[in-house]
């Protein structure tokens, strides 16, 4: 549309404005009142170099054009599109960060506070890292990138990790407050819950894999990384987590507390607590496992 001799003359503004209205663009490329118009850039995702495209310094050189123009004060340039928003969203990576941290802190105040075990707490807390990391890994191995459609998958998995480590975590709590061995609550409480850990954290993964039967490439991205991230709480919070505080155990000091507080009804009293223990003398689970 824009002639081969256009200079900025009002005959050259003439001439183009004559082939914007052959062309059929108004209100689509251009506006109504000719006094906007879009410049739209496909990208390739890689460079000359074989390279992925760096979203972040390509951010950095579009607000230096803005920058330039802008302050001569004739125009406004508004940028859109998938890799402004992400080189934005680096630009942003240090507040992500710190909800991140923020998140870390609030649900290990709230372990603590149900547990008040600052070891086992920190174990959970641990596993549920570790599950984030694992996934950064895997996902960096396979060839994926976080997106601004999938920088929330991290948190989600801390999540879910959190969750399933607090469960396994009061099992093994409940039974070492029944005065089972913290390797034979750690069984007992794997045998418990692993299926149903593990039916649940499959049915996840699951959910997010269908998100693939949509055709866009970052859902799609999405749908691998959120995936990807459920199974590897299998190993770390359903195995590994188990694992962990059968060796290091809970501190004894709150186990009195918490089995109180989770076994006998305060308002009962001392005869609450003498009815409990007589039951589970006579019961067949008192005498122990049947296998060692």
């Amino acid at each position: 549309m824009i002639p081969d001799d256009y200079d900025g003359s009002p005959v050259s503004l003439l001439q183009l404005r004559a082939n914007i209205e052959r062309s059929g663009q108004v209100g689509q490329l251009v506006a109504g009142n000719y006094k906007s118009s879009v410049i739209l850039v496909p990208l390739l995702e890689m460079d000359q170099a074989g390279q992925h495209l760096d979203y972040h310094r390509f951010s950095q050189q579009l607000e230096q054009l803005r920058t330039k123009y802008e302050q001569e004060g004739a125009v406004r340039l508004h940028i859109t599109g998938f890799a402004k928003v992400a080189g934005d969203l680096i630009d942003g990576l240090r507040q992500v960060m710190l909800f991140l941290v923020l998140a870390i802190v609030i649900c290990t105040g709230v372990l603590f506070w149900h547990t008040r075990c600052v070891r086992s707490s920190l174990l959970v807390v641990s596993c549920s890292l570790l599950a984030v990391v694992w996934l950064l890994g895997l996902l960096a191995t396979l060839g994926y990138e976080l997106d601004p459609y999938s920088i929330l998958v991290p948190f989600l998995v801390f999540a879910i990790g959190m969750s399933h480590g607090a469960q396994k975590m009061n099992g093994i709590m409940q039974d070492i407050g029944r005065g089972q061995h913290r390797l034979m609550a750690a069984r007992y409480t794997f045998r418990r819950l692993f299926l149903a850990g593990l039916t649940a954290l499959l049915a996840d993964a699951v959910g997010f894999a269908v998100l693939m039967v949509i055709q866009i490439e970052v859902i799609r991205d999405l749908a691998v990384a959120a995936s990807i991230g459920v199974a590897v709480l299998i190993f770390t919070n359903l195995v590994l987590l188990p694992v962990l505080l059968s060796y290091l155990g809970l501190v004894k000091r709150p186990l009195g507390a918490v089995y109180a507080r989770n076994w006998m009804r305060p308002r009962e009293g001392a005869a609450a607590s003498i009815r409990y223990g007589l039951s589970w003398i006579g019961s067949p689970s008192a005498a122990g496992p049947a296998w060692h």
